[in-house]
């Protein structure tokens, strides 16, 4: 049986900026600022990524830097944005092989046009794909350089690295997985098994060619999550083994045919079902947790998953999956409980707490409560990045704040940069996306930057006691814009980290790539392909592993999603000061009465960050080292570090 794909909607992709850079001092707030810094003379031109675009030339792809200065010759056929240090690139080519042919009653010579594919790094130095696999129609498995045909390849799809892994979509049944050196994912059986998946949380989804199933592989290549096709009877009863008269029972069968990475502990699958009396076929998406069992039985029949840089998340930072059921959609936790009830015609992936939805015909914007924070007024729209998402009124597109203003100065931003049309006259948007735009003009391709600071937030946003310091730090640039939101929600690790970063990176006004090289006397480039981590490769993770912030578990893992506690912010804050310049060699014994509750590793810190008045106690004299932080408590916290530098 070959592989099947569900029939939903493609994955979201965003391209964010890797650093939010903080609000500049005194920058106008609600505008967007634009600025062309390479005139229109490309004739085509991809985005930028860690500071290099792909152009093309001559016909050819190269790739240039901010200044406009050619870093890699234009020599490539196609060409992908940069991401952790490489790019994926392809060379177009005729190759020569035989076949019989059947009229004939003979073996021919026939040709056929193909695309090789490589990766370069930021100097150019190529590698091929080195393919271990199908290779082409010969059905042999023979070791060659990653060949696609020219005209089938889906060259949309912009394969991004993760975690040094790359997944390279050739066909809706066919996905292939290589490392940095072009090496393919080496399965314990390649004959056998074909990894279609980058590897997340140190499991790799791959097809098992035997039967058409999905297994799940560990790093190592061998089989650590399998699945066989299930017979039952008319009960529901399995029938092991049918043989003979066994047969007649039979009515139904059962198969795992799809699946994403793991995120957050569980992976998305669907479920085939076959019925053997009427010949009917369906398919229910669920969610299976690492041991291979449901976490959440299939019941599902639409799903949204978000591909930021080649990781697929089913579930956002507030645990919360958009799912179809019955021909609606809504959403669920990690429990299976449903938060957002199964009320509407679509529901997006929800994106710094906001998510689009469609009632009727119509779009607008619910937040993580199910609260309606936009009404549906819009044709079509995207989800948000920055503060920031492109709606379509049916006449135009325009950009749009978190409270659904349009947002002046957007005007002078190409609306090719976030909305289209599909061929047959659907409209899709995506959001805008990182510090540049292309610009077009005479039919030729050049670049903008934009910046945007967004509106301060009100006052109903946050408990009345949080208000001030909250604005404070989010005036001084400590607060991603990203994070503006969701402010009494809890903060997990992975904010945190990132909070951290940009606070102290804007206390001291320094570039994180040059504070990481000062700190570590390492690039944060390197740091990145040295990922400690079996389960994040976020930069802002890696940031602060790098500058000593945060260490991770025992077991490799970070667990990014999981919601900080109020030692382990202690900690955070305690090494930030270092950082900072700030003595936190020693501090007098606080006087919590669950003192001798706080972790081993955390009573000092919990001390020095009390004894600074960064951290206070929780009521009844208690600090609750095992509670958890909101994000409104953080950013007060990082403001009232920022205060007590100045000392």
């Amino acid at each position: 049986m070959k592989r099947k794909l569900l029939s939903a909607t493609l994955a979201l992709v965003l391209c964010m900026s890797l650093f939010p850079a903080a609000a500049a001092a005194g920058a106008e707030r609600g505008v967007i600022r634009f600025e062309q810094i390479i005139a229109p003379q490309y004739e085509d031109a991809g985005r930028f990524f860690e500071g290099l675009a792909p152009v093309k030339q001559g016909g050819k792809w190269g790739y240039i830097n901010e200044a406009n200065e050619v870093v890699v010759d234009f020599a490539y056929d196609w060409a992908n944005s940069f991401s952790e240090g490489y790019a994926i690139v392809g060379k177009y080519a005729s190759v020569s092989y035989e076949r019989y042919d059947d009229e004939a009653e003979k073996i021919v010579r026939d040709t056929l046009e193909v695309a090789y594919l490589g990766r370069i790094d930021s100097s150019g130095n190529y590698k091929p794909l080195r393919n271990t696999q199908y290779y082409l129609e010969t059905n042999t498995y023979a070791v060659g350089t990653m060949t696609v045909y020219r005209d089938w390849f889906d060259y949309s799809r912009s394969p991004h690295y993760y975690n040094g892994w790359v997944s390279i979509w050739v066909s809706a049944e066919d996905q292939r997985v290589f490392d940095i050196n072009g090496e393919q994912f080496k399965t314990a059986d390649d004959e056998r098994y074909q990894a279609v998946s980058v590897p997340a949380e140190g499991l790799v989804c791959a097809i098992d060619h035997d039967n058409g199933s999905v297994v799940y592989l560990d790093m190592a290549g061998n089989v650590a999550i399998e699945f066989d096709y299930t017979l039952y009877d008319a009960a529901w009863q399995v029938v092991a083994d049918p043989d003979g008269e066994d047969w007649d029972r039979v009515r139904y069968g059962k198969q795992i045919t799809d699946g994403f990475s793991f995120n957050q502990g569980l992976a998305l699958v669907a479920e085939y079902t076959y019925d053997y009396d009427t010949q009917e076929e369906s398919y229910l998406l669920g969610f299976i947790d690492r041991r291979g069992n449901w976490a959440i039985k299939p019941q599902f029949d639409y799903y949204w998953v978000a591909n930021i840089t080649g990781e697929c998340k089913a579930f956002n930072s507030a645990g919360l999956a958009a799912l179809g059921k019955d021909g609606k959609r809504g959403a669920i936790n990690k429990a299976g409980e449903t938060v957002i009830s199964f009320i509407y015609d679509d529901l997006q992936v929800f994106h710094e707490g906001l998510a689009a939805f469609k009632q009727g015909e119509l779009y607008g914007y619910i937040d993580v409560d199910g609260n309606v924070a936009i009404p549906a007024i819009y044709e079509a729209a995207s989800g948000f990045s920055e503060g920031i998402a492109v709606a379509y009124d049916g006449a135009r597109a325009f950009l749009i704040d978190r409270k659904g203003n349009k947002i002046p100065g957007a005007d002078a931003i190409d609306p090719s940069n976030y909305f289209g049309t599909y061929s047959d006259g659907d409209v899709w948007v995506h959001p805008l996306s990182g510090k540049y735009v292309t610009i077009r003009g005479d039919g030729k391709f050049g670049f903008g930057t934009i910046s945007y600071t967004p509106p301060l937030p009100e006052p109903q946003e946050m408990d009345s006691w949080a208000y001030r310091e909250v604005i404070e730090a989010v005036e001084a640039g400590l607060v991603p814009v990203e994070l503006q939101n969701m402010y009494r929600h809890n903060i997990t690790r992975s904010e945190y980290s990132l909070l951290v970063v940009t606070s102290i990176c804007a206390m001291l006004r320094k570039d994180i790539y040059d504070f990481v090289q000062e700190v570590s006397g390492k690039e944060l480039d390197a740091w990145m392909q040295a990922n400690p981590f079996s389960d994040t490769a976020d930069g802002n993770i890696i940031a602060a592993y790098a500058l000593g912030l945060v260490t991770g578990y025992d077991d490799g893992t970070f667990k990014p999603y999981d919601r900080i506690s109020r030692q382990e912010a202690a900690v955070l804050l305690w090494r930030a000061a270092g950082l900072l310049g700030m003595e936190n060699s020693k501090a007098d014994a606080s006087d919590f009465t669950d003192r001798g509750s706080v972790a081993e590793w955390a009573v000092m810190q919990v001390d020095y960050v009390s004894y600074l008045g960064v951290m206070n106690g929780t009521g009844e004299g208690m600090f609750s080292p095992a509670g958890f932080y909101t994000r409104q408590q953080s950013y007060m916290t990082v403001w009232r570090l920022f205060e007590a530098m100045q000392v």
